[in-house]
């Protein structure tokens, strides 16, 4: 994985903090946590990775392909986003009259 979802209801963690974290790792609705975590600062002020550059042809069908890209920062450019689709806050996003989740 390139990026999950943690969740931990109680963290001081910042923005560029290295932390090593251990937990349960599960998928819920499509979408991979970790959960019942536990995170050790071992670091700070690490350089954040920019951005990778998309598409929503990247995204279409919600495919294997776009899977790799979940928890990653990316940037998908000039894009119209939709109002959220359904409880798990999903969003269509559209450019050039293609769209993808």
């Amino acid at each position: 994985f390139a990026g999950f979802e943690v969740f931990a209801e109680d963290h001081k963690h910042m923005r560029g903090d290295e932390l090593t974290v251990k937990g349960v790792v599960r998928e819920v609705y499509g979408v991979t946590e970790l959960v019942e975590c536990f995170a050790t600062k071992t670091g700070s002020a690490a350089t954040l990775p920019a951005p990778i550059e998309l598409s929503t042809d990247d995204f279409q069908g919600c495919t294997e392909r776009a899977e790799q890209y979940e928890g990653m920062l990316v940037s998908l450019g000039a894009v119209e986003v939709q109002p959220c689709q359904n409880l798990l806050t999903e969003a269509l996003i559209a450019a050039g009259g293609k769209g993808g989740f």
